[in-house]
């Protein structure tokens, strides 16, 4: 009886891209890459002086942060 159960036909598999078609959606990256472009649209239009905007122009001295846990001050 087990043995029955435990058998896998290629028939009984179905993919992701056939369950995307059938549920009408798109993959998940797809999705978080356009509402990060979209996104970082609406951060570049913000002035100069906001944060979002600062954070996204910040470059680490020297080229690149630090190796290891920052030290706590």
């Amino acid at each position: 009886m087990f043995e029955e159960h435990s058998k896998s036909y290629t028939k009984d598999h179905i993919t992701n891209e056939e369950i995307l078609l059938w549920a009408n959606s798109r993959k998940l990256s797809d999705i978080v890459t356009e509402r990060r472009f979209r996104m970082a649209g609406h951060i570049l239009r913000l002035p100069d002086h906001r944060a979002a905007k600062v954070a996204i122009s910040w470059n680490p001295v020297d080229g690149r942060r630090e190796i290891g846990r920052p030290k706590k001050t």
